[in-house]
């Protein structure tokens, strides 16, 4: 497992905070960054393809952070059960 280091993932969370309500059910997300990271991974993991789609470069990002591409892991094409 690579060590990363606790700050670049904060420096994602602070480039990209105007993503930050979409991602978030509640207004939480947007002055909790802890909130924030937590839907954004979630969302990389759970729907790539969308995040990707909707959000390149912060998909690009977490991608780059976590070592891992999950839009390259599906198959099927996007449609709208991803959405």
């Amino acid at each position: 497992l690579v060590e990363r280091e606790p700050y670049k993932l904060n420096l994602i969370i602070y480039n990209f905070k105007h993503d930050i309500e979409e991602f978030t059910a509640g207004p939480d997300g947007s002055t909790n960054p802890a909130e924030f990271s937590a839907v954004a991974t979630e969302c990389l993991f759970g729907k790539p393809r969308l995040m990707r789609s909707r959000h390149s470069k912060l998909y690009q990002e977490l991608s780059k952070y976590y070592h891992q591409n999950p839009a390259a892991w599906c198959k099927a094409p996007l449609d709208e059960d991803d959405e």
